[in-house]
């Protein structure tokens, strides 16, 4: 990582230190890694936020080896997963209607930001209905598998449902 950043930073105009770097990557994993105990203070052992999404995982035995985690996320919320879908589908479509290929594969989905398997995908979506309370439907016939926006549908009121059903 630390060498793709740092010939990135070579072919534009701003000057990073390796030092500076370096401790920039360092930040980025640890608040994607849980922390494994060894005492300390309370403030050392509280856990990243980011970690309880297991979205990265540490190779045993391979020091600064780390790879994403693809598949099941217990501990992802449907609404997060909703919210993340109705920022996705507003960034990039317009349409009244959104594939579950998108929705699993196109760069920026919910499926490929929370690195999850279609069959999780899949759970997600088949969820839509009851969790936005019928702002979207998911439907599957003939093939055409698919989440369409209802006539009652409006981005910023769901939006609002799904952090409070979030955040309470």
């Amino acid at each position: 990582m630390f060498k793709a950043i740092k010939s990135y930073a070579a072919s534009v105009p701003y000057k990073v230190s390796d030092s500076t770097l370096a401790r920039d990557i360092d930040v980025c994993l640890a608040s994607y890694l849980p922390k494994t105990l060894k005492g300390g203070s309370k403030e050392d052992a509280a856990e990243p936020v980011l970690a309880e999404l297991p979205l990265l995982q540490q190779h045993l035995g391979m020091k600064g080896s780390f790879s994403f985690r693809r598949g099941q996320k217990p501990t992802l919320p449907d609404s997060l997963f909703t919210y993340a879908l109705v920022e996705f589908w507003e960034r990039t479509n317009q349409a009244s209607v959104l594939s579950f290929e998108r929705i699993a594969h196109d760069y920026g989905s919910p499926g490929r930001v929370f690195k999850l398997d279609e069959y999780t995908v899949g759970e997600k979506v088949v969820a839509l209905e009851h969790s936005t309370k019928g702002m979207l439907r998911w439907t599957d016939t003939a093939g055409v598998r698919q989440v369409s926006k209802t006539p009652g549908f409006s981005p910023e009121i769901l939006k609002n449902r799904l952090v409070e059903a979030m955040y309470g």
